[in-house]
């Protein structure tokens, strides 16, 4: 009995320590921030126009989607410009608006 209490006790001590060590609320004036510790207005030199696209869409010239998809690059450019066009499976998509980029990003030479 005597030898089960002695890993109780060292697991009871190290839990114990662990928590007082834990225990490390702030007092008010311990944390003294600079007044000017902020980043300054960037300014409007950024761009800030939103632009909305794909820049990952393979096509039938590609194998690992060729074997699901039989849309061709002019489909998917169609598509991308708000164009209905007929899916695969025979039905008819169109996007409400056009996309403003499209990136094909078929693999070479088939790999």
């Amino acid at each position: 009995m005597g030898g089960s209490i002695v890993p109780l006790f060292v697991t009871v001590l190290c839990s114990t320590t662990c928590a007082l060590a834990q225990d490390m609320t702030p007092q008010p004036g311990d944390v003294k921030a600079e007044a000017d510790n902020f980043s300054p207005y960037a300014g409007r030199e950024f761009p800030t126009r939103v632009l909305w696209g794909d820049t990952h869409l393979h096509t039938a010239v590609s194998v690992d989607a060729g074997t699901m998809c039989r849309l061709g690059q002019e489909d998917a450019l169609r598509f991308a410009r708000g164009q209905e066009v007929t899916t695969t499976h025979g039905l008819k998509v169109k996007l409400s608006r056009p996309l403003d980029f499209l990136v094909v990003t078929d693999h070479a030479e088939m790999y």
